[in-house]
């Protein structure tokens, strides 16, 4: 992720980097990963960005809270990833508030009994993260509203209109889910931004996307299908000498 700033810096692209801190060695030693974080912070830093902390397990939340804290108080930018489905998330979300960097909130996707979140998808859910966006927005926070899921999307449309065209608002997904909602988003004129998974390990975070939803295997498979059908067509037309 070092190297990624230098690169980031030479081709002038703009774009953050994001990262769990469980894979720069938090688990190991708290001070571990707050020095490996720090160093990759350094280096965005350098490269004219700043970095993002994932979200991880409720069982690891006050872990990241207190690194990222630690972290942003000589990275001021760096952002912060909160879950809306957690029932903690309102008062993680107004301590992080205390910090100027960007808060980036997700439904969340990790396994969690009923006592600690809501079900994913569920109405409460989805009240939990358009109130979780509707405080930041109209706070003037920095705020990346990261879902590939229209209605819920629809919803906040409705709900804060033209405040989320302020420049401390951006909409996030990750490539190849929900494409046609960002790009409808981005031709109505919001600031988008894309998710993009690299590294050598990016298998398994698919695995995790698609455990979410295992329909979204099956419109892989139909989509290399389709993209399949005007390869064979061309063919086709070639050996046929048109």
């Amino acid at each position: 992720m070092i190297d990624m700033g230098a690169e980031l810096a030479a081709e002038q692209r703009p774009a953050t980097i994001c990262f769990d801190l469980w894979h720069v060695g938090a688990l190991i030693t708290a001070r571990l990963g707050r020095e490996n974080a720090s160093r990759i912070a350094q280096a965005a830093r350098e490269a004219g960005t700043s970095v993002l902390v994932s979200a991880e397990g409720s069982d690891r939340t006050d872990l990241v809270l207190d690194l990222w804290e630690r972290l942003s108080l000589d990275f001021p930018e760096t952002g912060i990833t909160l879950q809306a489905r957690l029932h903690r998330t309102p008062d993680d979300l107004a301590r992080v508030m205390r910090r100027p960097g960007p808060v980036r909130v997700v439904k969340g996707a990790f396994l969690e009994p009923e006592d600690v979140a809501f079900p994913r998808d569920s109405a409460p859910m989805e009240q939990a993260y358009r109130n979780a966006v509707a405080a930041l927005v109209r706070a003037g926070h920095p705020v990346r509203i990261a879902t590939h899921d229209a209605a819920l999307v629809d919803g906040l449309r409705a709900e804060l209109g033209e405040e989320l065209r302020s420049e401390h608002v951006e909409f996030e997904a990750l490539q190849g889910l929900g494409t046609e909602l960002l790009d409808r988003l981005a031709e109505d004129g919001f600031v988008t931004r894309e998710y993009v998974v690299y590294g050598p390990e990016w298998w398994l975070y698919v695995l995790n996307r698609i455990a979410e939803h295992p329909e979204r295997a099956i419109l892989a498979l139909a989509d290399l299908g389709l993209a399949r059908a005007p390869m064979e067509a061309d063919r086709e037309e070639a050996s046929s000498g048109e």
